[in-house]
């Protein structure tokens, strides 16, 4: 939603405490206006973000305080299915896995676990 006051369109809303440090925003990315939430530490550095991604399914990303990204989740809006990937603290990749149908697969498509196989 857009806000205007007098003039004024409010693209993004930015929160913050009594010291006047930026603790949260919610804003539009530009281009495609998909909104997004992110929460920033003391530091002014990115924590957690809340986004949509483009075909509309919901996208959750982690980050340390040297503002590295941890981890995502992701889920699917074609299929409904799950995606959680993780990085080591130096940034790089380190594993992904998937939840579609009932089983888990790594990044390879191997199923880990799969509910609908018989014990």
């Amino acid at each position: 939603m857009v806000e205007r006051f007098d003039g004024l369109t409010v693209k993004q809303l930015t929160i913050v405490d009594d010291a006047e440090r930026v603790r949260a925003m919610i804003s539009c990315s530009e281009g495609d206006g998909r909104p997004y939430l992110q929460l920033l530490d003391l530091a002014g550095c990115p924590r957690l973000e809340l986004s949509l991604d483009a075909d509309g399914s919901p996208h959750i990303a982690l980050f340390s305080a040297k503002s590295v990204l941890q981890g995502s989740f992701g889920l699917s809006a074609a299929d409904g299915g799950a995606g959680v990937t993780l990085w080591s603290e130096n940034g790089r990749f380190f594993k992904v896995a998937g939840v579609s149908n009932g089983g888990v697969e790594d990044d390879q498509g191997k199923a880990i676990f799969d509910e609908s196989r018989e014990p």
